[in-house]
């Protein structure tokens, strides 16, 4: 019967296999009925969705030492400044980080010169490279800071990964757990281009342009407060269409299909902003921070041929 060869759903993610953003995705998608392909660098993850090559993706947003991946968020902003929504943050999923320092065996931590990482990664462990002055190599994940070590004749440089990504090479955990906090935590959020149904408990996401005038910003935050929604994030970044020009990003309490005073809200802020784009109502999963598991699940992961360069 042809329902028993349904296709899977294809969920994109920052590879290679065992970087922090895979075993998110082997939490989220345990079912068979998903295939999680991987691409590298960061950006091509994101190209995936927007060019139509899986369904869904899987990327990391904020980290509680770092802040936030400014990547992806200018990423979006782009796509909603070239002409609207074409995804929707359907879920969100916290991991903790765990740090580990991996090289060739038998190296000594003060013989080592030079760490090779993802940028973020390298954010969250600045104390110890501080420490031991290491010079600092930005790779596209910490799995291929990993794969380049490996590959390298050179004993006196390691890589910033986690525990899992020394499978399949002949390296060493030199020091476990080097991140500046013990308490370190990525939040991963999933974009779709269907729409979550409320859950219960759920948070909105919106961006928005407002004119630069004195007000303008508090007007906004008045329309949350006066109706007693709570907003659990409120940042910025550049719009790059001008020095000064920025597009705000705002987390609300509520889902838009179920809360009335959230859609009063934002009906409110439609009404002040430039420029207004809901991207996304979802179950607000925070309250898991402390409940999640490193171990990654068996998922079928297929691998993506990636181009050096730009999509063709």
């Amino acid at each position: 019967m042809k329902g028993d060869t349904m296709e899977k759903k294809r969920v994109g993610f920052l590879g290679p296999v065992n970087t922090f953003s895979y075993l998110a995705a082997q939490q989220v998608y345990r079912e068979e009925k998903y295939e999680i392909i991987p691409f590298w660098p960061l950006s091509y993850v994101l190209d995936a969705l927007w060019q139509g090559r899986v369904d869904e993706i899987m990327v990391p947003i904020e980290n509680a030492l770092a802040g936030e991946v400014v990547a992806v968020i200018d990423y979006i902003i782009a796509r909603l400044l070239e002409g609207g929504n074409f995804f929707y943050i359907t879920k969100e999923f916290f991991l903790p980080i765990k740090h580990c320092l991996i090289g060739q065996g038998g190296v000594a931590l003060g013989s080592i010169k030079k760490v090779l990482s993802k940028g973020e990664a390298l954010a969250q462990c600045l104390n110890i490279i501080r420490k031991y002055d290491w010079e600092m190599i930005e790779t596209v994940s910490t799995a291929n800071a990993v794969e380049k070590v490996a590959q390298s004749k050179d004993r006196n440089i390691a890589a910033i990964a986690s525990d899992n990504a020394l499978a399949n090479y002949n390296l060493e955990i030199i020091q476990n757990n080097i991140g500046d906090s013990q308490d370190n935590i990525t939040r991963f959020i999933v974009l779709s281009k269907e729409q979550a149904l409320p859950s219960g408990k759920d948070k909105t996401t919106i961006f928005f342009i407002i004119e630069d005038k004195s007000g303008a910003l508090c007007d906004i935050l008045l329309a949350f407060k006066e109706r007693q929604i709570n907003l659990s994030q409120i940042a910025r970044r550049p719009s790059r269409n001008g020095f000064g020009k920025y597009v705000f990003w705002i987390e609300a309490q509520g889902h838009v299909k179920s809360s009335i005073l959230l859609k009063e809200a934002l009906d409110d802020v439609k009404r002040i902003a430039l420029s207004f784009w809901v991207i996304g109502s979802y179950p607000d999963r925070a309250e898991l921070l402390n409940a999640l598991p490193l171990q990654p699940k068996g998922v079928d992961v297929h691998f993506t041929k990636i181009p050096t360069k730009g999509w063709t």
